[in-house]
């Protein structure tokens, strides 16, 4: 018998739920991205869930689910001193974490991914100092998160769109000018920066530059280390001027600009 140390939710429509259990041998031998498998009563099925987070000390083992068919729904009732019947594992290979990397980037669909904290956890260990997160994120999400290490956000910048697998500037002229800031324009007249990317490739960037100075209110609260300023396009007076209305300084505001994806479906 396993028992269950703490238990609740992790979003505001109480939809996904962490659970921690009293499983000391687990908790010494897990590794970023393996899995555990359980049983909640001697009728039970077997279900697997990923393992979300370790403390060998407490000798506890974390998970995030989302009660969806039966097994998941009756673990969503069970609560802190109760117990459940079996747990097996550590289960499954680890996540491969080089660690001579130098730039790694954790990608994941937000809360429920759950493989994202014991992995930010191990870089920490390994030296990494914070991480930036993914601008496909919603700032609920973004709240919601468990942070394993420093983490900052992007909040000024012309956003990537994608990269080219060709170089489009010497398709185009049969010249390298890449050094050079060019312009895209589509046929609704949207003008999209075109700068080098690594190889003889180029990086898309969005017509408008993401601006959240004005909801430093909203980027601010989320737990986070620091906001990020991505300069592509910019210019060393446009530079300053950003940066003082950053610091609560200063009035500058682009001429036109986007809130990114942060606020999609905001709660």
């Amino acid at each position: 018998m396993f028992r269950i140390a703490e238990k609740y939710p992790i979003n505001t429509s109480k939809t996904i739920y962490r659970v921690s259990i009293e499983a000391p041998l687990i908790a010494r031998s897990a590794k970023p991205g393996q899995f555990a498998i359980f049983r909640l009563d001697e009728y039970g099925e077997r279900f697997p869930l990923t393992i979300a987070d370790y403390d060998p000390e407490k000798g506890t083992v974390s998970f995030n689910f989302q009660p969806a068919g039966k097994s998941t729904q009756m673990f969503s009732l069970i609560e802190p001193g109760d117990y459940i019947a079996d747990i097996v594992g550590p289960l499954g290979r680890p996540a491969e974490i080089d660690p001579n990397a130098k730039r790694v980037c954790v990608v994941g669909g937000g809360t429920g991914c759950a493989i994202n904290y014991p992995v930010a956890k191990e870089l920490k260990r390994l030296g990494f100092r914070s991480a930036t997160l993914s601008f496909e994120l919603k700032l609920a999400q973004i709240r919601d998160l468990s942070k394993g290490l420093d983490t900052e956000l992007v909040v000024y910048g012309r956003l990537p769109l994608m990269i080219t697998e060709n170089c489009i500037i010497h398709n185009h002229s049969g010249r390298h000018t890449c050094a050079n800031v060019n312009l895209l324009t589509d046929r609704k007249g949207e003008r999209f920066p075109v700068v080098k990317a690594p190889g003889c490739r180029n990086e898309i960037l969005n017509s408008k530059k993401l601006f959240l100075a004005d909801k430093a209110g909203d980027w601010q609260r989320l737990g986070l280390w620091a906001g990020r300023l991505m300069f592509t396009t910019e210019n060393a007076r446009e530079c300053v001027q950003v940066l003082e209305r950053y610091l609560g300084r200063g009035s500058y505001q682009p001429n036109d600009y986007t809130r990114g994806l942060y606020y999609r479906g905001v709660e």
